[in-house]
Parts: structure tokens; sequence; C-alpha cells
């Protein structure tokens, strides 16, 4: 099921403040009426893990894109 942009930017921004690298680099969607495919916030959300982001903030990140 897609993300809304607007949730996907929540969650980066929230991952790029926990420190990851990946999500600093990701572009962020770039309107707030469209939607980001599910397998790009599957993703960012598994390289952040990949980088030891804090298992809390990954569930919050989810919640926020409802992944």
């Amino acid at each position: 099921m897609p993300i809304k942009n607007n949730n996907f930017n929540k969650a980066k921004a929230l991952l790029e403040k926990a420190g990851s690298k990946t999500a600093q680099k990701c572009h962020p969607a770039h309107t707030k009426s469209g939607d980001v495919p599910d397998r790009h916030g599957e993703s960012l959300i598994a390289e952040a893990d990949a980088e030891n982001i804090s298992a809390d903030i990954l569930e919050k990140a989810r919640k926020i894109m409802k992944i």
C-alpha cells in the first residue's frame, strides 16, 4: 500500500534526527498530496536498521508510514 508523501517525509526526518546516514542522503517526497511506493519506506527502515538505529525509532517510523 503506498505511503503518503507527508508521512514518508516525517519518518525520514525522524530517522535523520536519530543519525541515519541513509535517511540524510535520501531525497524527500516533493508533494504533500502524492504517494511513495511502500518499498521505499521499507528500504529506508531496513537501511536504518543496518545502521543500528534504535528499535524504538524504527517502530515509530513504521507507524508514521503505516507499514
